[in-house]
């Protein structure tokens, strides 16, 4: 096998896993928040913002996967999240399409997808009543 074709394979494996793991996260977002509605307990709002975190920390790490294996660099300094984001929303010419972020503007339904060298990775969603 070739070494390139390896390293886009254990890429691809790796944002499989930061997605899974998304996706059980984004299980606790939904089962929280609809708690919440139910109960009024401030409990479950905490859990909901504690997982909402996870959800954009293990985001941020696919794009941390991209940024170093595919562009060849992840900003540094105080900035570097704003940086990252930024970006991933750049296309570079001749190496990658600019990462797609489908954010919806309410929280009925949040979801990302990530755009990668014309593969798509599912969309991950939460939807709540």
């Amino acid at each position: 096998m070739n070494s390139e074709n390896d390293k886009w394979r254990r890429l691809a494996k790796r944002i499989e896993a930061e997605l899974t793991e998304l996706e059980k996260v984004t299980g606790r977002i939904r089962d929280g928040w609809e708690r919440f509605r139910q109960t009024g307990d401030d409990f479950y709002t905490d859990s909901t913002a504690l997982n909402m975190h996870g959800f954009y920390s293990g985001t941020e790490r696919v794009f941390q996967l991209i940024a170093r294996a595919v562009d060849g660099s992840v900003p540094q300094g105080a900035n570097w999240h704003r940086m990252l984001l930024d970006q991933m929303i750049c296309e570079v010419p001749g190496v990658r399409p600019a990462v797609r972020i489908r954010l919806s503007n309410c929280w009925r339904t949040t979801g990302v997808s990530v755009m990668l060298s014309g593969m798509s990775i599912p969309t991950i969603l939460i939807r709540t009543k």
